[in-house]
Protein backbone atom coordinates (compact mmCIF):
# COMPACT_ATOMS: atom_id res chain seq x y z
CA UNK A 1 0.00 0.00 0.00
CA UNK A 2 2.97 2.93 1.01
CA UNK A 3 4.70 1.89 -2.51
CA UNK A 4 1.58 2.31 -4.12
CA UNK A 5 0.79 5.67 -2.91
CA UNK A 6 4.46 7.04 -3.84
CA UNK A 7 4.07 5.57 -6.86
CA UNK A 8 1.04 8.49 -7.49
CA UNK A 9 3.08 11.22 -5.81
CA UNK A 10 6.10 11.95 -8.06
CA UNK A 11 6.90 15.44 -7.71
CA UNK A 12 7.19 17.49 -11.19
CA UNK A 13 5.21 20.10 -13.23
CA UNK A 14 2.84 18.07 -14.78
CA UNK A 15 0.17 20.95 -16.37
CA UNK A 16 2.28 21.65 -19.61
CA UNK A 17 1.67 17.85 -20.18
CA UNK A 18 -2.04 17.34 -18.91
CA UNK A 19 -4.01 18.08 -22.05
CA UNK A 20 -1.76 15.41 -24.46
CA UNK A 21 -1.85 12.69 -21.51
CA UNK A 22 -5.18 13.15 -19.79
CA UNK A 23 -6.15 9.80 -21.07
CA UNK A 24 -3.87 8.04 -18.03
CA UNK A 25 -3.50 11.60 -15.88
CA UNK A 26 -6.68 12.20 -15.23
CA UNK A 27 -8.35 8.26 -14.90
CA UNK A 28 -8.97 7.29 -11.50
CA UNK A 29 -6.18 5.08 -9.97
CA UNK A 30 -7.66 3.31 -6.69
CA UNK A 31 -7.40 -0.22 -6.99
CA UNK A 32 -3.46 -1.56 -5.96
CA UNK A 33 -1.94 -3.64 -8.56
CA UNK A 34 -3.27 -2.45 -11.60
CA UNK A 35 -1.34 -1.51 -14.66
CA UNK A 36 -2.56 2.20 -14.74
CA UNK A 37 -0.48 2.86 -11.73
CA UNK A 38 2.82 1.83 -12.95
CA UNK A 39 1.96 2.95 -16.28
CA UNK A 40 1.30 6.22 -15.03
CA UNK A 41 4.56 6.39 -12.64
CA UNK A 42 6.73 5.56 -15.75
CA UNK A 43 4.79 7.99 -17.84
CA UNK A 44 5.68 10.74 -15.24
CA UNK A 45 9.38 9.29 -14.75
CA UNK A 46 9.98 9.63 -18.79
CA UNK A 47 8.34 13.04 -18.81
CA UNK A 48 10.64 14.01 -15.71
CA UNK A 49 13.74 13.10 -17.71
CA UNK A 50 12.26 14.74 -20.79
CA UNK A 51 11.89 12.01 -22.82
CA UNK A 52 8.12 13.28 -24.66
CA UNK A 53 8.60 10.64 -27.33
CA UNK A 54 8.91 8.04 -25.09
CA UNK A 55 6.64 8.54 -22.83
CA UNK A 56 3.93 9.18 -26.12
CA UNK A 57 4.40 5.52 -26.47
CA UNK A 58 3.35 3.95 -23.12
CA UNK A 59 0.54 6.08 -23.20
CA UNK A 60 -0.31 4.46 -26.71
CA UNK A 61 0.32 0.76 -25.03
CA UNK A 62 -1.63 1.66 -22.25
CA UNK A 63 -4.62 3.05 -24.07
CA UNK A 64 -4.53 0.10 -26.44
CA UNK A 65 -4.51 -2.69 -23.84
CA UNK A 66 -7.35 -0.67 -21.95
CA UNK A 67 -9.41 -0.61 -24.96
CA UNK A 68 -9.22 -4.02 -25.13
CA UNK A 69 -10.05 -5.75 -21.46
CA UNK A 70 -9.94 -2.42 -19.34
CA UNK A 71 -7.54 -1.15 -16.88
CA UNK A 72 -6.55 -5.08 -15.50
CA UNK A 73 -4.66 -6.22 -12.48
CA UNK A 74 -0.90 -7.58 -12.96
CA UNK A 75 -1.94 -10.85 -11.96
CA UNK A 76 -4.81 -10.64 -15.05
CA UNK A 77 -2.37 -10.60 -17.68
CA UNK A 78 -1.22 -14.32 -18.44
CA UNK A 79 0.13 -16.08 -21.53
CA UNK A 80 -3.19 -16.52 -22.62
CA UNK A 81 -4.57 -13.03 -22.20
CA UNK A 82 -1.25 -12.12 -24.09
CA UNK A 83 -2.04 -14.62 -27.05
CA UNK A 84 -5.78 -13.31 -27.03
CA UNK A 85 -4.56 -9.58 -27.19
CA UNK A 86 -2.40 -10.40 -30.28
CA UNK A 87 -5.19 -12.43 -31.95
CA UNK A 88 -7.09 -8.93 -31.49
CA UNK A 89 -5.52 -6.72 -32.55
CA UNK A 90 -4.66 -8.70 -35.48
CA UNK A 91 -8.03 -8.90 -36.46
CA UNK A 92 -8.11 -5.21 -36.34
CA UNK A 93 -5.56 -4.78 -39.40
CA UNK A 94 -3.22 -4.26 -36.97
CA UNK A 95 0.87 -5.47 -37.75
CA UNK A 96 2.28 -8.08 -35.77
CA UNK A 97 5.53 -5.00 -35.61
CA UNK A 98 3.23 -2.73 -33.91
CA UNK A 99 1.27 -5.39 -31.36
CA UNK A 100 5.13 -6.18 -30.38
CA UNK A 101 5.93 -2.63 -30.02
CA UNK A 102 3.02 -2.11 -27.55
CA UNK A 103 3.90 -5.85 -25.55
CA UNK A 104 7.66 -4.53 -25.39
CA UNK A 105 6.07 -1.32 -23.37
CA UNK A 106 4.22 -3.71 -21.13
CA UNK A 107 7.50 -6.17 -20.30
CA UNK A 108 8.98 -3.01 -19.16
CA UNK A 109 5.83 -2.14 -17.10
CA UNK A 110 6.03 -5.76 -15.86
CA UNK A 111 9.82 -5.24 -14.83
CA UNK A 112 8.99 -1.61 -13.60
CA UNK A 113 6.33 -3.31 -11.20
CA UNK A 114 8.90 -5.71 -10.32
CA UNK A 115 11.46 -3.54 -9.37
CA UNK A 116 8.99 -1.47 -7.64
CA UNK A 117 7.67 -4.76 -5.08
CA UNK A 118 4.46 -4.33 -6.83
CA UNK A 119 4.29 -8.28 -8.35
CA UNK A 120 6.92 -11.04 -8.00
CA UNK A 121 8.64 -12.15 -11.21
CA UNK A 122 8.38 -15.70 -10.32
CA UNK A 123 4.44 -15.39 -9.51
CA UNK A 124 2.93 -13.28 -12.54
CA UNK A 125 5.38 -12.58 -15.60
CA UNK A 126 4.13 -14.03 -18.77
CA UNK A 127 6.84 -12.99 -21.13
CA UNK A 128 9.69 -15.35 -21.93
CA UNK A 129 11.14 -18.72 -23.01
CA UNK A 130 8.22 -21.15 -23.03
CA UNK A 131 5.74 -18.41 -22.22
CA UNK A 132 4.39 -15.74 -24.24
CA UNK A 133 7.05 -14.97 -27.32
CA UNK A 134 6.56 -10.95 -27.92
CA UNK A 135 6.56 -10.54 -32.06
CA UNK A 136 9.42 -8.95 -33.59
CA UNK A 137 9.54 -7.34 -37.31
CA UNK A 138 11.38 -9.26 -39.87
CA UNK A 139 13.35 -6.70 -41.69
CA UNK A 140 14.71 -8.15 -45.03
CA UNK A 141 17.14 -5.23 -46.53
CA UNK A 142 16.99 -5.11 -50.20
CA UNK A 143 19.62 -3.93 -52.19
CA UNK A 144 19.23 -1.94 -55.23
CA UNK A 145 19.99 -3.50 -58.53
CA UNK A 146 22.94 -2.69 -60.84
CA UNK A 147 20.08 -1.23 -63.11
CA UNK A 148 18.68 0.71 -60.61
CA UNK A 149 21.95 2.33 -59.62
CA UNK A 150 22.81 3.45 -63.23
CA UNK A 151 19.42 5.22 -63.54
CA UNK A 152 20.24 6.82 -60.14
CA UNK A 153 24.04 7.70 -61.28
CA UNK A 154 22.98 8.65 -64.66
CA UNK A 155 19.95 10.86 -63.74
CA UNK A 156 20.10 14.78 -64.39
CA UNK A 157 19.09 16.89 -61.58
CA UNK A 158 16.35 19.27 -62.01
CA UNK A 159 18.21 22.00 -59.86
CA UNK A 160 20.66 22.73 -57.57
CA UNK A 161 19.38 21.27 -54.65
CA UNK A 162 18.22 17.92 -56.56
CA UNK A 163 22.11 18.03 -57.64
CA UNK A 164 23.31 18.25 -54.45
CA UNK A 165 20.91 15.77 -52.43
CA UNK A 166 22.33 13.20 -55.62
CA UNK A 167 25.99 13.67 -54.52
CA UNK A 168 24.94 13.22 -50.89
CA UNK A 169 23.07 9.67 -51.22
CA UNK A 170 26.09 8.38 -54.08
CA UNK A 171 28.49 9.79 -51.19
CA UNK A 172 27.05 7.46 -48.15
CA UNK A 173 26.52 4.63 -50.98
CA UNK A 174 29.59 4.10 -52.05
CA UNK A 175 31.34 5.25 -48.44
CA UNK A 176 28.97 2.64 -46.92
Amino acid sequence: KKIWISLLSVEFDFPPFCRRFSWIFEEYHSRPGTISIVYLFYIKTLLQQGRIGSAINYLTSYRSLKKFKGNVLFIDITVNYLFEYEQWMLNRNVTKTYVGIVLLSLRTIFNEAIELHVIKRENWYPVGRRKYQIPSSRNTKKALGMDDMKRIYYHEPFCELQKKAKDFWLFCYFAN
